[in-house]
């Protein structure tokens, strides 16, 4: 459950860093607008590997920083 509020915490936080609303988000990567709402609202209980690496890859980010394991983007 910590790494769903995690990713929902730093998605939004390294989307609004890129200057981006949810719609330019799912623009640049590829994914719903609602997908990307839900999961930045943690509404989403299981996100898919491959999206966790979609968001990662579009916002410039690791992985495993979306995940809360490390603190450095």
């Amino acid at each position: 459950m910590m790494a769903i509020i995690a990713v929902a915490a730093r998605t939004k936080r390294a989307r609004i860093k890129c200057g981006w609303t949810i719609p330019d988000l799912a623009e640049h990567s590829g994914l719903g607008r609602n997908h990307i709402y839900k999961i930045e609202n943690g509404d989403r209980g299981n996100i898919r590997i491959e999206t966790l690496v979609i968001l990662a890859t579009t916002l410039g980010v690791s992985a495993d920083w979306l995940l809360g394991l490390t603190s450095k983007p």
